[in-house]
């Protein structure tokens, strides 16, 4: 990727970031202050502040852990622990302030993430088809979450590493991106899947045995990680599994198991966006299922990773907050840019219009989480 294009993201990501001035201060939005008091956030008794909009719903939850830690018993105990720890190894360097530091974060592994991603792209493709598919994950609609203190700019800065370490066979690299999105979130486990596809690919034997098994253990490894991380600081080594159920989503590993139930809640729709029955969280999972069969034909590897990122959240999770967890199926915008890339006037008019109301959406949907609202 060119020097250029470098400077346009990080131009990009100082945009965003700068937004909720814009909303706060320009166009004077309101602040939910009760979703606010009623979500788990830092300080009980402080009441919102500016910085407050950067920092909403599980922000706070992050930044909570990444100060003070694990505490058993403790709602917080539902995140993961690799971004908290990263927000903490940061604060120093921002003069102790830890949004600062998540910020800060997020936006450079928003850009790596980009780079990293466009390359895997390009690598299968068409200089062309690569733009068009950054541009497609830049645009999408919670394509915002990269730039706060979420997961999400970690989990696909390594999601594009180790696919871009498999396709460049290089298993020791990918072994240590796919441990580390395990430590990310829940869903990172299920990167054993396109693990295994890569090694029954890859069984000629030009690479070690040595980096082979340290591939296919990875995931375990992150897994037994995890797990001593959480006996270490709560005394209960199942950490998130421990409190299942606490949060409204109700998410569980079970519903996996129960796909009358995935279907009857497909079409528990109460209105265009809302916590458990939102219209576009549905629409946007239609949008990324119907990349896999193309996926399947095309990159057996991408498929088995594409698949459990998408079913995996919108199974356990009711299809709650789906827009934001699909933003972690980097395989479809390469299928989606390849689509839009193809030849046709009419394509190409409409591949913009949805570019342009996708890019509509991320601004309205930012403007709610700077304001406390529902969001993703």
């Amino acid at each position: 990727m060119s020097r250029p294009w470098i400077a346009s993201l990080l131009g990009w990501r100082l945009v965003w970031l700068a937004l909720p001035l814009v909303f706060a201060s320009v166009l004077e939005l309101p602040f939910s202050r009760s979703a606010f008091e009623s979500n788990f956030h830092r300080a009980a008794d402080a009441p919102p502040h500016l910085g407050t909009r950067w920092a909403t719903w599980d922000g706070q939850h992050y930044l909570e852990i990444a100060e003070h830690g694990y505490a058993a018993g403790s709602v917080a105990t539902a995140f993961w622990p690799l971004w908290p720890a990263t927000i903490r190894l940061l604060a120093p360097l921002t003069g102790g302030s830890y949004l600062a530091a998540a910020l800060v974060a997020a936006n450079l592994l928003a850009i790596l993430g980009a780079i990293l991603f466009a390359r895997w792209v390009e690598r299968r493709s068409t200089a062309g088809v690569s733009t068009a598919a950054l541009v497609a994950l830049l645009v999408f609609p919670s394509a915002f979450f990269l730039g706060l203190p979420y997961s999400e700019a970690l989990f696909i800065a390594l999601a594009a590493a180790f696919l871009l370490a498999l396709d460049a066979r290089r298993p020791a690299l990918a072994a240590c991106a796919a441990l580390a999105m395990t430590l990310s979130r829940p869903v990172g486990f299920f990167v054993l899947l396109p693990i295994v596809a890569w090694l029954r690919r890859e069984r000629d034997g030009t690479t070690s045995r040595s980096a082979r098994t340290f591939l296919a253990l990875s995931p375990l490894l992150g897994a037994a990680s995890y797990a001593l991380v959480h006996l270490a600081l709560t005394g209960d080594p199942r950490g998130a599994f421990g409190i299942e159920g606490v949060f409204i989503s109700g998410q569980s590993l079970g519903r996996l198991l129960d796909p009358i139930g995935f279907v009857a809640s497909f079409f528990a729709v109460d209105s265009w966006h809302s916590i458990r029955g939102s219209l576009l969280d549905r629409i946007v999972f239609v949008l990324i299922a119907a990349t896999l069969p193309r996926l399947w034909h095309r990159d057996r590897v991408a498929f088995w990773y594409a698949l459990p990122m998408t079913l995996v959240p919108a199974a356990t999770l009711r299809f709650m907050a789906f827009t934001r967890f699909a933003l972690v199926v980097l395989p479809a915008f390469w299928i989606l840019a390849e689509a839009i890339q193809a030849p046709g006037r009419l394509r190409r008019t409409l591949a913009w219009l949805s570019a342009g109301l996708a890019l509509l959406l991320q601004l309205w949907l930012y403007a709610r989480q700077t304001g406390n609202l529902w969001a993703g």
